[in-house]
């Protein structure tokens, strides 16, 4: 049942990222808040044990190529990179 939850939750989650029908980043959040607060609800875990999963070397490698992103994007380095590419 557990299962059957988590993969409701993350269908739904992807679902939206997907339709494009709500902004990324909440849609994402939603999913994620939503994930923590019914494995808590339902005792999967505590949130002693939630904190411990979060790998935050992703999250850092993750913040750091969004900045990069952001600052590249302006430039139009990636349609440059798409013509050298192509």
């Amino acid at each position: 049942m557990s299962i059957g939850i988590a993969l409701v939750i993350a269908a739904v989650t992807l679902a939206l990222l997907l339709s494009g029908k709500l902004d990324h980043m909440i849609a994402g959040l939603a999913g994620g808040i939503l994930m923590l607060g019914v494995g808590i609800k339902l005792g999967f875990y505590n949130e002693g044990q939630a904190l411990e999963a979060i790998e935050f070397d992703a999250l850092a490698l993750l913040l750091g190529m969004m900045i990069l992103v952001s600052i590249l994007e302006p430039t139009g380095f990636f349609q440059y990179m798409a013509i050298k590419a192509g």
